[in-house]
């Protein structure tokens, strides 16, 4: 009867955790999106909310070169990592753009403590990828000197240290890199001004950043080869 009872406990843990597990990653975000797909997409782009709006300023580039833009706001690698096999695997793409980072440094809420452990998190979505024959892009982070919602944090350094990591990691692998924030960063490594949001956002970038952002993933999308 204890064995029993035990059993029984163990099992609805493991169902709520899994349960508690989705609902953190905010897996059914995309569910019925995914659900309704009957083409596999050529890319999915992983990330945060700077993903998630940029399929929102200009669905244009997605929508006519067969992209999924699979970005959360608010989310951070480990979330994304939950995640992965919902809204990349699943999906069957030729490849990934991983764009992901700066809601750690950010500190938003479950965020790595680290660089490195930030870094090891986008490292294991490059596994997962390679490991389902998903070829993968990865990105450095737009550029950013200061976080709106956390004034107290000057992003510069780990910004620049993470990007250092994912473009030696990229190298070493033999991995295309959309360099975004050699395509985004002013003199003192903020966002350009041009390429901000009209109400001054440090962090997200208006439709002419997105624009710049679209030249420079396109190039790396390019040397990967794949089909239509």
């Amino acid at each position: 009867m204890k064995r029993f009872l035990f059993t029984v406990l163990f099992v609805t843990s493991f169902v709520f955790s899994a349960s508690a597990q989705e609902e953190w990653c905010i897996v059914k975000r995309y569910a019925k999106t995914n659900s309704e797909i009957t083409t596999p997409p050529k890319v999915v782009f992983m990330g945060n909310s700077i993903t998630e709006c940029w399929f929102n300023e200009d669905q244009e580039f997605f929508t006519k070169n067969n992209f999924a833009g699979r970005g959360i706001g608010g989310q951070v690698t480990a979330q994304m990592l939950g995640r992965f096999r919902y809204d990349v695997v699943d999906l069957k793409p030729r490849a990934v753009v991983i764009l992901a980072g700066i809601n750690d440094i950010a500190h938003n809420k479950y965020y790595a403590e680290s660089v490195e452990h930030i870094f090891a998190n986008i490292c294991n979505m490059v596994d997962i990828a390679r490991s389902n024959n998903i070829k993968v892009v990865l990105c450095t982070l737009v550029a950013a000197d200061q976080i709106g919602w956390r004034q107290e944090i000057d992003p510069k350094g780990p910004v620049a240290e993470l990007n250092a990591l994912i473009l030696n990691y990229a190298a070493k692998n033999k991995i295309p890199v959309a360099d975004m924030f050699a395509v985004t960063a002013d003199e003192n490594g903020g966002l350009k001004d041009e390429y901000r949001q009209p109400n001054k956002d440090a962090v997200h970038p208006g439709i002419k950043g997105y624009k710049a952002m679209e030249d420079e993933v396109m190039k790396a999308i390019k040397t990967l080869k794949i089909r239509k």
